[in-house]
């Protein structure tokens, strides 16, 4: 056990392997790649940034004094091999690349193994980074997660038909009360759909669309203190960002909508079961007595205490579509992280309404549907990942070491 122990030990000091918290391997620290660096012939001149793959330098060549980029990868990182494939395929087929598609593509020009056997550096062509307005429009951001939203991207959905309708279709079907109203109740695909149109002619004509009269749920024009620090009215999380007049305006339209689909529905239910009783079929559980009109279903739903119990639905309802329109609207990417995911799947990006309403990002789609054409499938297309050619402020794909190589 001693000698196990020790062969052990003396691994870890050899490697000098680093782990963050969570226990994920971390990159060498800095001081240890300046040798590797100088051994390929460059001069190392500032330290850029580091991320799980790897720390990325500012170097200059000793011989033509050109500045390059040079992400240092260890070997001793699970990352490694595919870093290795993956900016090879750029060696490789770059060149081969339309230029529409190349542009968006990082110029890769060499990869070097130091001669300790410890070091993978890739030099690439030096970028800037993106401007931040620009790029947390259409990727996602850790500031995103945070709740701190682009109000520019906000904006140009909110103002666009198109983008506007799909997103109450996408929330409508998401909301987990509608999911079991229509497991259980019959909503059909057709009311749903019906019920997206007008909500959006409701937030398209009105100022301010009126509030629903189910007390003190849809009253957030009103209430609801969304200012940055304030916790949410209805989900008690803190907000970071102020919710736009527009924003909250759709939120209550679409919820109008969602309260007439729920009484509509459990209306259906009540004429059917009276049909089950006339007919001596009875489930002997109807939602209500089956002698009752919407309004009066909508009263009982509006009602505390034993003889109603609708409110806390609606609560549950507001609350899941506050989450959900802040996903489709805030936070869901408009390009996909995954290059073919679905727009329904977490890492898809938005559906066709919404990448309407930002049509400077087809260029990128193209080279990225290109690219998987090619073999060389994009992933973990975020922020991140994305940097800026300082003579062209050309958007480029910098980060590819989780690109899926599938050919060439």
């Amino acid at each position: 056990m001693k000698l196990l122990f020790e062969h052990w030990r003396k691994f870890i000091n050899e490697e000098d392997t680093r782990y963050d918290e969570n226990g994920n391997v971390l990159p060498d620290s800095p001081d240890r790649h300046t040798t590797a660096i100088e051994e390929a012939g460059f001069t190392l001149i500032k330290y850029l940034g580091m991320g799980k793959m790897g720390v990325v330098y500012e170097v200059e060549d000793n011989e033509t004094k050109q500045r390059l980029a040079a992400k240092v990868v260890g070997r001793h990182l699970p990352q490694y091999y595919s870093e290795r494939k993956n900016y090879n395929w750029i060696i490789k087929n770059r060149d081969k690349l339309p230029d529409d598609v190349k542009e968006y593509v990082v110029d890769v020009y060499s990869l070097f193994e130091d001669s300790s056997g410890k070091h993978l550096i890739i030099f690439m062509e030096l970028l800037k980074p993106a401007p931040k307005n620009v790029v947390n429009q259409i990727f996602s951001s850790t500031a995103a997660l945070k709740g701190e939203y682009s109000p520019e991207k906000e904006e140009r959905l909110l103002k666009d038909e198109n983008a506007v309708y799909e997103v109450i279709l996408d929330v409508l079907k998401k909301n987990s009360i509608l999911r079991a109203e229509r497991k259980y109740m019959g909503i059909r695909e057709e009311s749903m759909v019906e019920a997206a149109k007008r909500a959006l002619r409701a937030y398209l004509v009105n100022k301010t669309v009126p509030k629903n009269t189910v007390p003190n749920v849809y009253t957030m024009v009103d209430i609801y203190d969304d200012s940055p620090g304030k916790q949410s009215f209805l989900t008690g999380k803190p907000q970071k960002t102020p919710r736009s007049p527009q924003w909250r305006n759709l939120f209550n339209a679409i919820l109008n909508e969602m309260e007439e689909l729920i009484i509509q529905t459990r209306f259906e239910e009540a004429k059917e079961e009276k049909r089950r009783q006339a007919g001596g079929r009875s489930r002997g559980h109807g939602v209500v007595d089956a002698d009752v009109s919407a309004d009066a279903i909508r009263t009982h739903l509006h009602t505390t205490g034993k003889d109603g119990g609708g409110i806390s639905v609606f609560w549950a309802a507001a609350a899941g579509l506050e989450e959900d329109l802040t996903y489709y609207v805030n936070k869901k990417q408009v390009i996909p992280l995954t290059y073919g995911m679905s727009k329904d799947r977490p890492l898809g990006g938005s559906g066709p309404g919404v990448q309407g309403a930002f049509p400077e990002i087809e260029g990128i789609l193209n080279a990225m549907k290109h690219l998987t054409q090619m073999g060389f499938n994009p992933r973990d297309m975020h922020t991140e990942n994305i940097m800026m050619r300082a003579d062209t402020n050309q958007l480029v794909m910098t980060d590819v070491g989780l690109f899926l190589v599938t050919k060439g």
